[in-house]
């Protein structure tokens, strides 16, 4: 006996047409999002940090000043461009989904004018063009490369406002009698109220307190002018006239400060 097919009635496919709406959007959607960003130009560079480079100098070496398109190039090349301008310590390059261009820069300080090189030194030790840079001593004599640069680095702990009250700063060791050196670190720096300091770079911190050292002496002296010494490893900061000096006068007690 046959056995009879069982006719199956076919299932007809129907099209979700919400569905497939709703994937055109988000394709749609998607290729919107990157035209325009493929398309977005730069609207706005922000730049932060700087106090000596001017933003123009930054734009042009950057190659941005005719704001090109935001994904035309990458962060790193940008900062690898930036980083060729002298005072630039650090740089670091965003981007924002609305055209802003966002540059956060660290500057070296100038720490000094380098008579004998006639170059400014940083604080990271980089010698470069004197650009009349305000504010900033100038190096009068000649110093060894390992004392050199261990003022250097000894100078980045003076306050801004303390380095801008020195005039010039000259290397005088230390020597015995004999022509033994005793102390080959130090230095005398002619400030620009007339007064002199002598210090070593061990000591050269005591320099931030030089404001109050100079009060303590005016109230009890008045307004002589005169050496201050802080090359010595004790709190007492020593003060002796210009005067008793040209006499060959020992420092008297009074002529003694304290931080």
């Amino acid at each position: 006996m046959k056995k009879q097919r069982v006719k199956r009635k076919k299932k007809k496919l129907r099209l979700n047409y919400k569905r497939v709406f709703k994937a055109l959007l988000v394709l749609i959607g998607i290729i919107l999002v990157i035209v325009y960003f493929c398309n977005l130009h730069i609207k706005r560079i922000k730049i932060s940090g700087t106090n000596l480079i001017s933003d123009k100098e930054i734009i042009e070496v950057a190659g941005i000043k005719d704001y090109p398109k935001m994904f035309s190039f990458l962060n790193k090349d940008i900062e690898s461009k930036i980083k060729t301008i002298d005072l630039v310590s650090k740089v670091r390059v965003t981007k924002s989904m609305f055209g802003t261009l966002s540059i956060d820069i660290v500057e070296d300080r100038v720490l000094f004018y380098n008579d004998v090189t006639h170059m400014a030194v940083t604080s990271s030790n980089r010698e470069i063009e004197d650009k009349g840079y305000l504010g900033v001593p100038k190096l009068t004599t000649l110093v060894s490369k390992d004392v050199y640069e261990e003022f250097v680095k000894a100078l980045n702990k003076v306050d801004k406002d303390i380095l801008s009250c020195i005039n010039t700063i000259s290397y005088e060791p230390t020597t015995s009698t004999s022509g033994v050196v005793i102390d080959d670190k130090r230095f005398r720096l002619s400030m620009n109220d007339g007064n002199e300091v002598v210090v070593n770079t061990l000591n050269i911190d005591k320099l931030n307190n030089y404001f109050e050292v100079l009060e303590t002496k005016n109230n009890s002296m008045g307004s002589v002018l005169g050496v201050f010494f802080f090359d010595s490893a004790t709190t007492n900061n020593t003060f002796q006239s210009f005067d008793s000096i040209s006499k060959g006068e020992l420092v008297a007690d009074g002529e003694t400060t304290k931080e």
